[in-house]
């Protein structure tokens, strides 16, 4: 009886987890579809159309107000966006628990996993992980990275191996701690 109890609860957290995840990246697509739409309102309206200062800016998208949202939904919508910074921990964290259950995602799933980190890979500069796309690369979304691909059975996938490792090891203090970023 007791093994059976603990297989349908195993089983409920796995379909729990693939279930966080799935929700997790689509809202990650609705919050990059608004990015967008504000990158796109803040250089339509920019009088010296100068792509380069207009684009891009999150950071002035933030700070304006969000196109037909009120103040509750724009305010929900700014807690979840700097949520983002955590999101390669949480993909780590969740991997980690899907491994413990003996489970897997799936093949969809593992795919937009796998996608998502390469997207956060900065290998026109420094070689390491970022937590989100449009976040500079850090050590620990970088260590997140590539602890989620050694659990997925991925580390292949990894490329430019000498530059990530440079990465982390330009990460090294004098007095052998790290520093994150």
């Amino acid at each position: 009886q007791n093994k059976m109890d603990f297989a349908a609860t195993a089983e409920g957290h796995k379909t729990y987890l693939r279930s966080f995840l799935a929700r997790g990246f689509k809202a990650l697509d609705k919050l990059t579809a608004i990015d967008l739409q504000q990158e796109a309102a803040l250089c339509a309206n920019d009088n010296d159309n100068d792509e380069a200062a207009c684009c891009g800016s999150r950071s002035a998208a933030a700070s304006s107000s969000l196109l037909g949202l009120g103040p509750e939904s724009a305010g929900l919508l700014l807690a979840a966006s700097t949520a983002e910074a955590s999101l390669m921990s949480a993909i780590y964290w969740v991997s980690c628990a899907m491994a413990i259950l003996s489970g897997s995602f799936g093949e969809a799933l593992e795919a937009q996993i796998l996608k998502y980190i390469s997207s956060c890979r900065d290998l026109e500069n420094s070689g390491g992980f970022s937590s989100h796309p449009l976040h500079p690369p850090h050590l620990l979304p970088t260590l997140s990275a590539v602890q989620t691909l050694a659990i997925l059975g991925h580390l292949e996938s990894i490329p430019e191996r000498k530059r990530l490792i440079h990465f982390i090891t330009s990460m090294q203090l004098p007095d052998g701690a790290a520093s994150a970023s």
